[in-house]
């Protein structure tokens, strides 16, 4: 929790300097034959940059850092965003990060997507790559809900997906989604997100 707090203070003071906008995003994912694990992203956006931390995504007590440029079309009706980004991982796991995330809105309708592949320059087994879907509806200006799905391949090892659904809701820069993952199952997943924006515009 310590290392969380200092990532996010120098990731303030950051954006003072260089960003428009920063976001905090906590994630609990809690199963039934796990205890609780914690992730944290950080990102910078910028109108020519994006750079995001990562703390215990690709494994428990492993940082990443990314850095790529935003893409974004659209109109009154239609927005969409592409972001492509490189990075690295270091801890227990260490690699080199290839990441896509991209998002769409058509009126109440939403689509986002993140894709990543994570390649180990020392251990071809601890390659893999990670999808994650979500498609929904804005029911409001403060909740929406959708479809979910999440998935991993490893090298030569497993793949494993996992459908489910997401429920959520926007209170000002707040919005606290949580997902069901495989719900009728034993191996059910639950996710639950906390998530800050700020903006800094100049």
């Amino acid at each position: 929790m310590k290392k969380n707090l200092l990532m996010i203070i120098s990731t303030v003071m950051l954006c003072n300097l260089f960003g428009q906008k920063i976001g905090v995003e906590h994630y609990f994912s809690y199963t039934a034959t796990q205890p609780i694990e914690n992730s944290t992203v950080i990102f910078i956006a910028h109108s020519r940059f994006i750079a995001e931390i990562e703390h215990g995504f690709n494994a428990p007590g492993v940082f990443s850092l990314n850095a790529g440029r935003p893409f974004s079309f659209g109109n009154d009706k239609f927005n969409a965003a592409i972001r492509p980004m490189i990075g690295f991982t270091i801890g227990s796991v260490k690699g080199i990060n290839l990441n896509l995330d991209q998002e769409m809105e058509l009126n109440r309708f939403y689509i986002s997507t993140e894709l990543e592949y994570f390649i180990s320059p020392r251990h071809k087994n601890e390659n893999f790559f990670y999808a994650w879907a979500e498609s929904g509806i804005l029911f409001s200006d403060k909740f929406f809900g959708g479809f979910s799905l999440q998935g991993d391949v490893a090298y030569k090892q497993y793949c494993d997906l996992n459908k489910g659904f997401v429920l959520g809701c926007s209170l000002g820069q707040w919005t606290f989604p949580v997902y069901l993952f495989e719900p009728f199952s034993r191996q059910m997943n639950i996710v639950a997100g906390v998530f800050y924006n700020i903006n800094f515009q100049k």
